[in-house]
């Protein structure tokens, strides 16, 4: 998949548009396309470089998306998993992700 990453602290010139693995869901999970995205001023922080925060590089910004179910295992039913999708906020969101479902 392709996504906005950064490996780095720093101001909007350390995005970059790269090729990122797609993520494989484990057991009780499922797969979000995520296809509306949104930064807020926390991603800004976060960019810029937060006191304390360890983050795992390279990191996707993006705390707010929307999307629609791609994949989930098949112990959950699609009502389960639209449950979920509605549940989703937060976490690495260009492209695709994945989340446990309760």
């Amino acid at each position: 998949m392709k996504a906005i990453l950064f490996i780095n602290h720093g101001d909007t010139g350390v995005l970059e548009y790269s090729d990122y693995p797609t993520p494989d869901p484990c057991p009780g999970q499922v797969m979000v396309r995520i296809r509306a995205t949104a930064l807020n001023r926390l991603d800004l922080w976060v960019r810029k470089g937060w006191h304390g925060l360890e983050l795992e590089y390279p990191h996707i910004p993006g705390t707010d998306g929307a999307g629609e179910v791609a994949s989930l295992d098949k112990i959950y039913s699609q009502a389960e998993a639209g449950a979920a999708q509605e549940r989703l906020a937060g976490g690495d969101q260009m492209g695709k992700i994945t989340l446990a479902v309760d």
